[in-house]
């Protein structure tokens, strides 16, 4: 399925001349939006339930990945500085965004290895699937560079893999010479190596690509005013990787199921006023039969 981070599916499952579809996180604004038509275009028969999440049911459209790498590319091109994006190191999407800029424009994306290490991992995984390269940032790439920011843990854990991150490995001199030129993703914890490991910090813009939500939480909180204490300015550039409710109606119309029970969404009865009496209300240890 089509979602931030890689190697999500929806389940088809069979039982006793029952079939159950659970769709798991799912979109069709991501990068990968051509999962979720692959998924409508396949005939599965009378569906007797739906399972579906429901995590933006209250949102009926919105952005799409290319609309963010828009805004993203713009806000970098406007400030002739380091970019940094607090994301999580397993936002494929993203991090395949921040590659794409930074190779129009001429810059480099400066990841940790743990970061180096998710992307070389999922790009063998595909290729053993698929003739054709996953389109995301690889160590084949030369705009990508790599920190030593956790190259020991990768070292002890991940010895397979060692030795082509260290190919890419660059120091921090080599960072801090070409730190206007650098798109670094950074997340919560951060904060220690830039304050030890960045020597001018006084510049820069900091794209914000995480869940709002978070920006209530303590961690979240004090990374933002680090930046902002710095005179670095924030944008906030993202979506989330669940599908908006117009999705949902797609995917409803299209499988037509029996009954539909939305889950992980804080809006059940947004599913009810749209569906009707096929909508199921569930609590958490309730039985159901179908």
């Amino acid at each position: 399925m089509d979602h931030s981070a890689s190697e999500f599916f929806a389940f088809l499952i069979e039982a006793d001349g029952k079939k159950v579809i659970y769709t798991g996180d799912y979109r069709a604004h991501g990068h990968t939006d051509r999962a979720f038509r692959r998924f409508l275009d396949v005939d599965m028969g009378k569906i007797d339930l739906l399972i579906t999440e429901g995590t933006q049911a209250a949102v009926l459209d919105g952005q799409n990945e290319k609309d963010v790498m828009r805004d993203i590319e713009r806000h970098i091109n406007d400030n002739d500085c380091p970019a940094y994006a607090l994301c999580s190191g397993q936002n494929i999407a993203l991090l395949s965004s921040l590659g794409a800029i930074a190779e129009r424009m001429g810059r480099y994306l400066v990841v940790d290895s743990y970061i180096a290490l998710v992307l070389e991992t999922l790009k063998g995984m595909m290729l053993k699937r698929r003739s054709k390269p996953l389109n995301i940032p690889g160590l084949d790439k030369d705009y990508l560079k790599v920190t030593d920011i956790a190259i020991r843990s990768v070292r002890k854990y991940y010895p397979e893999c060692t030795d082509r991150i260290m190919e890419k490995l660059v120091d921090w001199k080599w960072v801090n010479s070409n730190l206007d030129r650098a798109i670094i993703p950074v997340r919560t914890t951060s904060k220690r190596w830039i304050k030890k490991e960045i020597k001018n910090i006084k510049t820069g813009i900091l794209i914000y690509s995480m869940w709002e939500g978070y920006l209530e939480e303590e961690g979240y909180i004090e990374s933002v005013k680090f930046f902002q204490n710095k005179g670095i300015k924030m944008k906030a550039a993202h979506i989330l990787g669940h599908a908006y409710f117009s999705t949902i109606k797609k995917l409803v119309e299209n499988k037509k199921p029996g009954k539909i029970l939305p889950v992980h969404t804080e809006h059940p009865e947004i599913f009810q006023q749209e569906f009707g009496d096929n909508v199921l209300s569930v609590k958490n240890g309730d039985t159901i039969e179908i």
